[in-house]
């Protein structure tokens, strides 16, 4: 995968959409207790964090995110916004909460409140969970390609989340408060919890078992296949790699 480009474009990814599988069939799996359906959570403070760092701290004036916010605010270019203040703003402003995916409500992109999950990981556990998710859907585990290590996206968001202010901290929970009660409904009903299933013998990625899955473009190329974490999933006879990512939910 030779940028990020690659991996944010939806239409590179050969893992059909749901109206490429068909409404009709999509819904059928979003009910079918034999699909596995998951993705990844993320802690609140930290996410915010990671979205300030790398989208709109000092130095990202030139950044997509940032220049549709200060547009929007009417910003000079040389403004600077702080950590603190973009708290506030969210806190205040349910338009600028939602304003951009990497720091909007994490329940509304992954439709917790319509999608029935088996299974919902945690950022800061990604490695041992999706290693769990991996053996269910795969009988083993699969290469990770990891964009934070490959293209150099660190944020420290880690750091900066322990040391955010009071204020901070409670600007953020009043402006995630419905992502709060989900963590807390997730944990209280134990969809962060999955015995990791036994490793099952390999399986061979063929054309024939992406026909068969319906999943896959059977003319993709096999290699850097990306794996959206809230798509649903059978997995029959599939060998995939995943494609994560250090902003948003992961």
């Amino acid at each position: 995968i030779p940028s990020m480009e690659h991996v944010h474009k939806r239409r590179d990814n050969p893992i059909k959409t749901p109206t490429q599988v068909g409404v009709k069939r999509f819904n059928a799996m979003m009910v079918d207790p034999e699909v596995f359906r998951f993705t990844f959570t993320r802690e609140p403070v930290g996410r915010f964090c990671s979205a300030y760092l790398s989208k709109l701290s000092r130095g990202k004036g030139n950044s997509g995110m940032s220049g549709r916010l200060w547009a929007h605010m009417g910003w000079p270019d040389d403004y600077v916004l702080t950590l603190e203040e973009f708290g506030a703003l969210c806190a205040q402003d349910t338009a600028i909460r939602d304003f951009d995916p990497h720091w909007r409500m994490q329940r509304m992109p992954i439709a917790f409140d319509v999608i029935d999950y088996s299974f919902l990981g945690q950022h800061h556990n990604f490695a041992e969970d999706f290693a769990k998710v991996s053996r269910r859907i795969f009988g083993e585990e699969v290469e990770v390609f990891d964009t934070r290590a490959r293209f150099q996206r660190f944020t420290q968001a880690r750091k900066a989340a322990q040391e955010v202010s009071d204020t901070l901290r409670a600007n953020i929970q009043r402006a995630y408060a419905a992502d709060f009660d989900m963590l807390a409904e997730i944990a209280d009903r134990g969809l962060n919890r999955m015995e990791c299933p036994p490793e099952g013998p390999a399986r061979r990625l063929n054309r024939a078992a992406l026909r068969s899955s319906g999943l896959c473009d059977a003319e993709a190329s096999v290699e850097g296949l990306t794996f959206p974490g809230h798509l649903a999933q059978q997995g029959r006879g599939l060998k995939m790699r995943a494609v994560i990512g250090g902003e948003g939910n992961g």
